[in-house]
């Protein structure tokens, strides 16, 4: 657990975050975060990119709210609770799925927003009770492109088939999403 909260440390240099990152973010992404409620107060946390900075580690290596915490007092963004973490995450929800919007969208010729130029794919598998066939089950595999919003891959196999990458054709322009591989 530490080598995540510790490999992250690294990455918030400021000349990383203002050179590297900070470029990729849509020019409103600071005043959305007020309209949308994920920035009321600064109590605890300085501003509105320590913020962001908090909510990217807490989605790439945090495994918990006290992880995040921890991590966040060590880097100096800000030393509040848990459960004030918490709380933070949860009115931060609308602005985050407005930044993913914004990054993801097409542009009007047709390439993704400024940050991303690869697809990203939504990759995942359930199984699907048969009713007529004594129990059986199949398993529904679906891939959903982020960016166009649709499903792009359908595959239905019987209940003997894992979970699996295998099931759809990928290319390495991609960027999978997908859980228990």
């Amino acid at each position: 657990m530490p080598s995540k909260v510790s490999a992250s440390l690294n990455w918030h240099q400021p000349t990383v975050w203002e050179t590297d990152i900070r470029p990729l973010l849509p020019a409103t992404y600071q005043e959305q975060a007020r309209r949308l409620g994920a920035w009321t107060r600064t109590r605890g946390i300085p501003a509105i990119d320590a913020l962001l900075q908090a909510l990217l580690c807490y989605v790439l290596c945090a495994r918990s709210l006290r992880q995040l915490g921890a991590w966040a007092t060590l880097v100096g963004l800000g030393s509040i609770s848990d459960r004030a973490w918490s709380k933070r995450i949860r009115h931060a929800t609308a602005w985050a799925l407005w930044l993913l919007g914004e990054l993801v969208r097409p542009t009007s010729c047709g390439s993704p927003g400024p940050a991303l130029s690869l697809r990203i794919r939504l990759i995942d598998a359930s199984m699907v009770r048969m009713k007529s066939h004594r129990g059986r089950s199949a398993r529904l595999h679906c891939s959903y492109d982020l960016r166009e919003q649709r499903l792009d891959q359908v595959v239905i196999t019987d209940e003997h088939h894992a979970e699996g990458l295998q099931h759809f054709a990928l290319h390495p322009d991609e960027l999978i999403v997908a859980d228990r591989w």
